[in-house]
């Protein structure tokens, strides 16, 4: 039987967010309870509840304790970024809880339009930029600070671990022996762009959605300081959604690329940057990893099903075999 130790699956714990919701409710004037406060997801990572009030449905959502900067986030781009970012109606910073406007529209994943996804990743990259000057303001907000030189002691620190979680012998020596690559080329990735801004974290399909003709990013709780251009592995591999094969898929990449750099030219030649984001492919793979590894499955109380480190160093090997084929 599955182990779970997140907080909500206690009873006392969900009441508790109940009555803070009924006292959110009772401090806004216009909102009012419709009807009963209902479940919609609950894992180990995070509880979503669905809150049915006369404006609409407001949404609910706790999250684990190492992803609690998500709400603080989530109000800073409310605020900043005003219909960019999902509608925030209260958040408590410390239990890492959020009270969300209902977004509408729909995930880009169930538009299949291109035109739409290289839209989105263009707005994403000109946010990014925009957050290049406000790091201090992040890390306020407790977003984790995962920089270049973060990532080199965790490549020395936790590669041999994070192969251990699923990798067959051959592929943890091959992964290994890139050990002192891996980290020439952080060093490589500094020099190209030296830059750090927010990394979303899972920019998926599903987490930028489209809605009244406008691009909206939520979901901010695997959100770090880093390195921008690692936000873009995840999104590369959202546009398999796309195409039907291997080569379509890297033929499609290599399409959006452009639509991610354009804003980055105020800061290096565009040769330079397609060289940096070409080395992001890789690394960002394993950032990915280490996300895994040192800030999610911690929490987790089963880890049999978690070998997510793992199939991101094998996301590594496959990005290093089809670079050859380019």
């Amino acid at each position: 039987m599955k182990k779970f130790n997140a907080p909500w699956f206690e009873e006392t714990y969900v009441l508790k967010v109940k009555n803070w919701i009924n006292e959110v409710l009772q401090e806004e004037d216009n909102l009012s309870l419709l009807g009963d406060i209902s479940e919609v997801k609950k894992t180990d990572f995070s509880l979503v509840l669905l809150v049915p009030v006369n404006t609409g449905n407001l949404y609910f959502k706790a999250t684990r304790s190492s992803t609690h900067h998500e709400a603080a986030v989530s109000r800073y781009f409310h605020t900043m970024y005003p219909g960019k970012s999902t509608g925030i109606v209260r958040i408590q910073e410390t239990e890492g809880w959020l009270l969300m406007k209902e977004l509408g529209g729909v995930p880009i994943r169930q538009l299949k339009d291109k035109e739409i996804w290289k839209a989105a990743i263009t707005e994403y990259a000109r946010l990014q930029v925009s957050e290049i000057s406000n790091i201090d303001g992040l890390s306020g907000m407790n977003v984790p600070n995962r920089t270049l030189s973060t990532l080199k002691k965790d490549i020395i620190q936790h590669l041999e671990g994070m192969c251990d979680t699923g990798l067959s012998a051959e592929e943890k020596d091959a992964v290994m022996k890139l050990h002192p690559e891996l980290l020439a080329m952080c060093d490589e990735l500094e020099q190209l762009v030296p830059v750090h801004s927010i990394d979303h974290g899972d920019l998926h399909s599903a987490n930028i959605q489209y809605v009244n003709g406008k691009i909206v990013f939520l979901d901010w709780g695997d959100s770090s300081i880093t390195h921008p251009f690692f936000s873009t592995r995840v999104f590369w591999n959202s546009l398999y959604e796309l195409v039907d094969n291997d080569p379509e898929w890297l033929k499609v990449i290599d399409e959006f690329r452009p639509f991610y750099l354009k804003p980055w030219t105020a800061f290096a030649p565009m040769e330079q940057l397609e060289r940096a984001l070409k080395i992001s492919d890789q690394l960002g793979c394993v950032h990915r990893a280490v996300s895994w590894y040192s800030y999610l499955n911690p929490s987790v109380a089963d880890q049999s099903e978690y070998k997510k480190p793992s199939q991101w160093l094998q996301a590594l090997l496959e990005e290093r075999e089809f670079a050859k084929t380019r």
